[in-house]
């Protein structure tokens, strides 16, 4: 409702008889000090021959939930009232994470967790011939699966406590892993995904310059350039993150003026089987386009690397009540963001 010009949103309800387990309930929020949506204070729901309306202003924040009712449709007619529009301050933008310089680390913590395929120099050599052309790349069994079976049992152990959800609802739901989870393992590998040596596997496999090779120039015969060391400045920030039933991030208006030029990369951990149709993929879209450019479905075991222009936006689809019904409650991921 932020479109110049709407003065009154309406709704009238032309539904067989409805109730709450059916879904599609007409939710209003409150608004936080900072003017974004917080909790819904008040829920509706749909009712036959029901004119609802209400006044388009900078705090009418709402939405309609998930339809689950298999056997009914959720018939209306909505629309606006035009007139001058008032005034609308401009929302707060969500601080940008901080990124972080290469954490320095010895290879042997690479040995530990990588799978050994992605060490030998062919295979990087095609998957940068790969992602060169493809601007991405989806490498399979990534993580060695004795490893990766453990990452799964300790995230699914992890408290409740220690996921906290992320919003505001008009950007995004989903939930990430706070400070106050002291899980070892988790903590390596997300240690590994920041370190001086991830840096350079990742130049191997992207030819990004993300590392000089100095890094590992005592372990191997590396090329170390000396010269560029002194230009490169890589940089990452990134966290563990969970995934179920109603979680989705947004494109804003305002994205594609932040992005950097940057190499994301998402790790994901889930049931096999995950489709489609469930929600969660990872949509890639060029600014003022509708086409899609990628689509990133939950993949067990897969790293997932993608480089992003300025011109490129990015958004999860909304998981639906499929995926929990079809028993995929959720999953994870570890989502880092590179910069040369």
């Amino acid at each position: 409702d932020e479109l110049e010009g709407r003065r009154i949103a309406f709704i009238f309800y032309l539904v067989p008889e409805w109730n709450k387990e059916d879904g599609g309930l007409l939710g209003l929020f409150n608004t936080t000090s900072d003017g974004h949506p917080g909790e819904i204070v008040q829920t509706l729901i749909p009712q036959m021959n029901t004119f609802v309306f209400f006044e388009v202003s900078p705090v009418s924040f709402h939405q309609v939930s998930e339809v689950l009712s298999k056997s009914k449709t959720r018939l209306s007619i909505n629309g606006w009232f035009h007139g001058e529009s008032p005034p609308r301050p401009s929302l707060s933008q969500r601080a940008a994470p901080v990124p972080v310089s290469p954490l320095p680390t010895t290879i042997d913590l690479l040995f530990d967790w990588v799978n050994p395929k992605y060490f030998d120099p062919e295979t990087q050599e095609q998957i940068r011939e790969n992602f060169e052309e493809e601007s991405s790349i989806e490498l399979q069994s990534f993580l060695q699966e004795d490893k990766y079976e453990k990452l799964v049992m300790e995230l699914s152990s992890v408290e409740e406590e220690h996921w906290e959800k992320k919003g505001p609802p008009n950007l995004r739901r989903l939930f990430e892993l706070n400070q106050s989870c002291s899980n070892q393992c988790l903590g390596d590998v997300e240690t590994l995904f920041k370190s001086d040596v991830f840096f350079y596997l990742l130049t191997q496999l992207t030819s990004l310059e993300l590392s000089d090779g100095s890094c590992v120039a005592e372990y191997a015969e590396a090329p170390t350039d000396e010269a560029a060391s002194s230009t490169l400045n890589p940089r990452c920030h990134g966290t563990w993150r969970r995934w179920n039933h109603g979680c989705y991030t947004l494109i804003r208006d305002t994205e594609a003026s932040e992005v950097e030029f940057c190499l994301e990369a998402s790790l994901c951990f889930t049931q096999k089987g995950w489709k489609t149709g469930y929600g969660g993929y990872s949509s890639y879209i060029a600014k003022g386009e509708d086409e899609e450019l990628l689509t990133v479905l939950p993949t067990a075991n897969s790293l997932a690397l993608v480089y992003r222009d300025k011109e490129t936006l990015q958004f999860t689809k909304y998981i639906n009540a499929s995926a929990s019904a079809n028993g995929c409650e959720k999953f994870h991921d570890l989502f880092v963001t590179y910069y040369e």
